[in-house]
């Protein structure tokens, strides 16, 4: 705050009013979305109210969000960036970006816990090539804009996504955990690229008096895909788990196949045998799910990759871009 206080120039702008009206759709908005989406993954029908309704309401929220922000002098989301296309595009790239990387590391964190049984002390170290490999790339991101340019930089960071992600389709219960390793540095390095350089790319085009209103903009929509992240890909889990469980759970009540974690819990109270198999049966089908959510992930980075490939490439001169600067990104 001192620095902050003594380096940082005022902003000569007028100052402007908060827009209250757009604070408030925004956050009712994503919050009812999320947690209709979470509520799906619990349940075995997204037909429920409980579903329907918070995911209708979120995306009316979020409709009226538009339709107020287009019409307010001094938007809190101000949709007037998004007519330039490498803002979109940028903007797009860190939602997908921030949706598989926080959303894998959540359902990562639960196969090294519940399935290979780590603690969370060894689980928060095992997923420390994700944190380390973003760094990594984020630091280096502008020299490597300078190598490759930067729509293939940015196809290569969704590459490296859909290429981590494709190797967690295929773990279970003993795959390797140095192939693990591996393959989370990998997609460290793909989020924190892709992170550093869309959020830059976005910036690029966003006139210096509204770098703020920029700036908030692209992390907002980062944020949005944090948190669908976590409630989509753990939908798509709970939502093929529970269904790879239908019909091997006689005697315990629904809430023994809500998750792994629950039905482990369920299963300690039966006889040997009976356990033995219920345990055999939820790992079984929490694989299942893990892989069902992975492959989201994968067609995500394969989305992002086309999107940088195509769209930045013939869209953008390159003339018209700004160098990106150095941007130190921490793990998720």
């Amino acid at each position: 705050m001192a620095l902050i206080i003594a380096l940082v120039p005022e902003n000569a702008l007028a100052p402007r009013r908060v827009d209250r009206i757009g604070v408030v759709l925004s956050a009712a908005g994503v919050g009812a979305l999320v947690y209709g989406i979470i509520a799906g993954g619990e349940h075995t029908s997204w037909l429920r109210p409980v579903v329907v309704v918070p995911i209708v309401g979120g995306l009316g929220a979020l409709g009226c969000l538009v339709l107020v922000e287009r019409r307010s002098a001094s938007p809190v989301f101000d949709l007037e960036l998004f007519r330039q296309r490498l803002f979109t595009i940028g903007s797009v790239i860190l939602a997908i970006s921030f949706f598989v990387g926080t959303g894998g590391t959540f359902l990562l964190s639960l196969y090294l816990q519940q399935l290979r049984t780590f603690s969370p002390v060894e689980t928060g170290l095992l997923m420390l090539p994700l944190a380390v490999g973003s760094l990594i790339a984020g630091v280096r991101a502008a020299q490597f804009v300078s190598l490759c340019g930067r729509s293939r930089a940015l196809a290569l960071c969704g590459l490296g996504i859909a290429a981590s992600c494709l190797y967690f389709v295929l773990i279970d219960k003993s795959s390797s955990l140095v192939l693990f390793e591996v393959a989370l540095g990998v997609l460290g390095l793909a989020f924190g690229g892709a992170f550093a350089i869309g959020m830059a790319s976005a910036m690029s085009v966003v006139p210096m008096a509204r770098a703020g209103a920029g700036s908030a903009v692209a992390n907002t929509i980062r944020h949005m895909g944090t948190a669908l992240g976590v409630a989509v890909l753990g939908s798509v889990l709970g939502a093929a788990y529970q269904h790879a469980m239908s019909g091997k759970v006689q005697g315990l009540s629904d809430g023994a196949v809500t998750s792994l974690g629950s039905t482990l819990r369920a299963a300690a109270s039966l006889p040997e045998q009976a356990r033995v198999r219920l345990v055999g049966d939820a790992e079984s089908s929490f694989v299942t799910g893990l892989h069902a959510a992975m492959w989201v992930s994968v067609g995500l980075g394969l989305a992002a990759t086309a999107l940088a490939f195509v769209g930045v490439r013939s869209r953008v001169p390159a003339a018209s871009v700004e160098p990106i600067p150095s941007v130190p990104v921490s793990g998720s």
